[in-house]
């Protein structure tokens, strides 16, 4: 990371080499976020810019597109025939008069905003659709249980860049014994997310009308159903959390 250090006393010799080492700093920054993308040219939200509205409301935020940091004034658009929600990127330029008279467009600001029109993705446009993000993408589980166990907290799972498979949330048992968490035969848990071979991973049950705890073994198998031995079954009001489940898959 590029540095300056303004504690000498002196005089520093400011310049335009100077200035323009401070601009490089904050570019090899954005860079830097860019080369997080995977190699993928898709645009990618750093901060903010929650899609919501069924994709066409996008709160504000900051992006990188093209290598660079850009930021996002939030907005909601409403398309009509053809049209879909479009992030447009503007440059605003501002011109400076120089020490010797001239004048010159020295100042860029690029910015972002919503648009609806028809899709297009070039250097100053792209649809919200193909917004990605370097945040965790946690993905919803709620339909993947079977009618004996419920979501209790926003039961999420997320895989990270390194194969690691992320848990989180919990579920509850409404009816007594239930082993099952998430069926093969009814709706398996998908592929992407099964361990190689059968895996056990100590969680928590807390009754929630006991209040009592103890510790349970759940099983994740490579044919995607996720279980508990049958003398460790949850009983009807318990809770399950999730939370502990990690494991690596190819």
């Amino acid at each position: 990371m590029k540095t300056i250090d303004f504690s000498f006393m002196g005089g520093f010799p400011l310049n335009q080499d100077r200035l323009n080492d401070m601009q490089q700093a904050y570019i090899d920054m954005g860079l830097a976020l860019a080369a997080g993308t995977n190699g993928t040219t898709n645009p990618k939200a750093v901060a903010g810019m929650k899609v919501s509205g069924g994709g066409n409301t996008v709160s504000s935020g900051s992006f990188v597109y093209n290598g660079e940091l850009i930021h996002f004034t939030g907005g909601t658009v409403t398309p009509i025939g053809g049209e879909v929600a479009l992030v447009l990127i503007e440059t605003a330029t501002t011109s400076l008069t120089y020490n010797d008279g001239s004048t010159h467009p020295a100042i860029n600001n690029k910015t972002a905003r919503l648009i609806a029109a028809a899709t297009v993705t070039d250097a100053t446009h792209f649809p919200v659709s193909s917004l990605d993000t370097l945040l965790p993408k946690w993905v919803a589980l709620d339909s993947y249980f079977p009618t004996n166990i419920e979501p209790y907290v926003s039961p999420l799972i997320y895989k990270d860049r390194f194969g690691i498979v992320n848990w989180r949330g919990s579920v509850k048992a409404n009816l007594d014994p239930s082993a099952i968490i998430i069926d093969e035969a009814v709706t398996p848990l998908p592929a992407q997310y099964r361990p190689n071979t059968d895996i056990n991973i100590p969680c928590t049950a807390w009754h929630s009308i006991t209040g009592a705890f103890r510790t349970v073994n759940v099983l994740i198998g490579p044919t995607g159903t996720v279980s508990l031995d049958a003398a460790e079954a949850l009983d009807n009001d318990e809770v399950l959390n999730l939370d502990p489940i990690r494991y690596y898959v190819e």
